[in-house]
């Protein structure tokens, strides 16, 4: 991404991060947005979230979203989890992290921090803030499923799938 003026001085830069402005030496970097996400399992079942904006508008993905400054991507997913779900969860392990673009537009890189998460009571899951449905998968659907972001998410899923959360209850 090219970034056309300083944000410090409004000088122009015409240059891709990393960078520094020649007027005022204001350095800018190419970091990645961290964000938050739950593997939220219920009788060997996920659930997911069909997005309802772009990017990837009508494809599923885990319930979460970008931290908001300093917040700590387990509270981010804790409250992203309840805005998008109205379900409050618990979470129960790391499940990993993944890099990739946000969209192809801006090309904006993203630390996608996702946990392995339970919820209170699940039964009150229901289509929330930029959530268009949601679903709990079984793991034959999951193969099959058309998934959001899904350079990070289909890993993702499948490192899920291997956990013992994938597996029912007896």
């Amino acid at each position: 991404m090219i970034l056309a003026y300083c944000s410090a001085c409004g000088a122009r830069l015409g240059l891709a991060p990393p960078c520094a402005c020649g007027s005022c030496g204001r350095r800018f970097w190419d970091n990645p947005k961290p964000c938050g996400g739950a593997f939220v399992a219920h009788d060997g079942r996920l659930l997911l979230v069909q997005r309802e904006r772009d990017p990837w508008s009508g494809h599923w993905d885990v319930p979460g979203g970008f931290c908001d400054g300093a917040e700590h991507p387990e509270a981010a997913t804790i409250r992203e989890v309840r805005e998008e779900t109205g379900l409050d969860v618990h979470i129960t392990g790391l499940l990993g992290m993944w890099l990739d673009r946000y969209d192809d537009v801006d090309a904006e890189w993203t630390l996608n921090v996702y946990y392995h998460a339970v919820a209170a009571d699940p039964a009150r899951a229901t289509a929330r803030d930029e959530t268009a449905a949601i679903h709990w998968f079984d793991a034959q659907e999951l193969l099959a499923v058309p998934l959001a972001f899904p350079h990070h998410m289909r890993p993702a899923v499948t490192d899920w799938l291997a956990s013992p959360a994938a597996t029912p209850s007896p």
